[in-house]
């Protein structure tokens, strides 16, 4: 990860906030420049060593001349930024694994990066690929949190999956002395807590303790957990700018892509036999695939991890998304998609989707290729796929979790 792609540290909103403030300019939205008064930062060092990122509009904005951008030290930065008269700008530390690809990532970088409005956001990993370096990640996260100033009041906002990532994300919480927001991203939470006996009742009993607001991706798993873990809030993935609808149409009806990690859960082998079986019609159809080690075989490439400029190249030039896998918490590659115009074809036991996927009447290789095959011969219309998720631009979902961290302050200070 490089600089020019994603910079670690804090973000800045400060729309309908006065302008002609004195001092340095921190990396503010629109034409409104903010004056830096202070920064607590949440370790002790050198703030020459620390990074500080810019807002969604960092190419007009103007960094701390004296802050060097570095980013193999993405951890959180700033509390929060106390402007020249003495307003202090709300602050939330997404904690999760900003750094390990995958949707989480994706969701954690977006949000860090589009703040709801008046507020300042950061990111402090907590997962990385190799044991010892997850171990080391996870105690450097929770020493960063213990650090927190007590008379500052960000919120803290984990992102987790289930299994040992809901673990992890809890542990975190009950080291927390401002308000939790516990973001549930997988969509097999329900299954994971029923699996062993007394499980979900100790989770509940860990959220109720350690946790303001648990937040979920879609109705459907609120349902699904309430009676689990007490009560749930709803906020949908957020889908990034970037992803939007091609001056050019470059659908040519020959590529089928599956997005996301190398994991027998994505379910990329019935991609490939899906791929095989509408070859035998039409031999033109070529299937892609990101994620794990490049690699091609008859048919299909798979290209590996992209950069983000990669990737949205690859979507943007694509006829269908494949989402053959069966536990997704709303998924994100396919509203990404729908933003860019693509049609989508996706497991029926998938929610948090909007009526313009497709979904196939039987989980068969025949019954999706034929699904396939009928896109492809006649192809949606762009636009109409894109407004099917309109909702989940980033400004809309910003303003949701303004109303969720407002929620956690006051449920943490009753």
């Amino acid at each position: 990860m490089t600089p020019d792609s994603f910079h670690v540290g804090t973000s800045t909103t400060t729309s309908g906030m006065a302008s002609g403030l004195s001092g340095s300019s921190f990396g503010l939205h629109g034409d409104f420049m903010a004056a830096a008064h202070r920064c607590r930062w949440a370790r002790k060092g050198n703030p020459n060593q620390r990074t500080t990122a810019p807002s969604a509009n960092a190419h007009q904005s103007t960094p701390f001349p004296r802050f060097r951008v570095i980013s193999s030290l993405p951890v959180h930065r700033c509390a929060h930024v106390r402007l020249s008269h003495g307003q202090v700008m709300p602050h939330v530390i997404h904690v999760g694994p900003c750094e390990s690809p995958g949707g989480i990532r994706t969701v954690m970088r977006t949000l860090a990066k589009h703040p709801p409005e008046g507020w300042t956001a950061s990111l402090l990993p907590s997962h990385a690929n190799r044991t010892l370096s997850m171990v080391f990640t996870a105690w450097k996260a929770a020493r960063a949190l213990r650090a927190l100033p007590v008379d500052d009041s960000p919120v803290v906002h984990l992102h987790a999956a289930s299994d040992w990532s809901l673990r992890r994300k809890l542990r975190l919480a009950a080291r927390c002395q401002h308000p939790v927001v516990l973001h549930l991203h997988s969509g097999d939470t329900a299954r994971w807590l029923q699996a062993k006996a007394g499980r979900a009742v100790r989770v509940r009993a860990a959220i109720e303790a350690h946790v303001s607001v648990v937040v979920v991706l879609d109705e459907a798993w609120k349902t699904l957990l309430e009676p689990l873990i007490g009560q749930v809030e709803v906020v949908p993935n957020p889908v990034h700018p970037q992803h939007h609808l091609h001056d050019v149409d470059q659908r040519d009806g020959t590529r089928l892509l599956v997005m996301g990690r190398d994991a027998p859960v994505k379910r990329r082998g019935f991609a490939v036999d899906v791929a095989a079986h509408i070859r035998n019609k039409r031999p033109e159809v070529h299937l892609h695939l990101t994620g794990g080690q490049p690699m091609e075989g008859d048919g299909w490439t798979r290209h590996g991890w992209l950069t983000d400029a990669e990737r949205l190249a690859l979507l943007q030039a694509t006829d269908v998304l494949l989402l053959p896998s069966r536990f997704e918490g709303q998924p994100l590659a396919a509203l990404e998609a729908l933003a860019c115009g693509v049609s989508v074809v996706a497991d029926g036991g998938l929610v948090g989707l909007p009526d313009t996927v497709v979904r196939p009447h039987a989980g068969t290789v025949a019954s999706w290729a034929e699904a396939i095959d009928s896109i492809l011969s006649t192809p949606s219309e762009p636009a109409a796929l894109a407004a099917s998720v309109s909702h989940h631009a980033v400004e809309h979902v910003a303003q949701r979790w303004a109303n969720m961290y407002a929620m956690a302050h006051q449920r943490a200070s009753r």
